[in-house]
C-alpha cells in the first residue's frame, strides 16, 4: 500500500527516480533531498497544527456529504478495523504493563 501523507503519495526511491526521468523532479535531485523535503513538510504541518491548536483552531478534514446508505457502510467498515486494530493495542498495553 503507498504511503501518503497531506494527500500526496511519497515516492520509492525507483518511482522517484522514474518521476526525476520524466521531468518532474530537478534532475540533479537526489532521493535523500527527496525525503529531507517531505520531512520538513511533515514537521511544518505539524507546527502549524499546534500554533492553531494553541489559538484553539481545530484543523480538520473536510466532512464529506454523504448518503444514509453511504454512512451506514462507513460505519461498518470502522467497526471492522476497530475489532482489527484492537488485538494489537491489547498486545501493546500487556508490553507496556511489563516494562513498568
Amino acid at each position: 500500500m503507498p504511503v501518503t501523507y497531506l494527500n500526496r503519495q511519497i515516492l520509492a526511491a525507483e518511482e522517484f527516480i522514474a518521476e526525476r526521468e520524466a521531468g518532474w523532479f530537478n534532475p540533479n535531485a537526489t532521493y535523500e533531498g527527496y525525503l529531507e523535503m517531505v520531512r520538513s513538510q511533515v514537521t511544518l504541518a505539524a507546527c502549524d497544527r499546534t500554533a492553531l491548536a494553541a489559538q484553539g483552531i481545530e484543523v480538520r478534514g473536510p466532512e464529506p456529504d454523504l448518503s444514509p446508505a453511504m454512512e451506514a457502510i462507513l460505519d461498518k467498515v470502522w467497526a471492522e478495523v476497530a475489532e482489527q486494530r484492537q488485538p494489537a493495542a491489547d498486545t501493546e498495553e500487556e508490553l507496556t504493563a511489563l516494562a513498568a
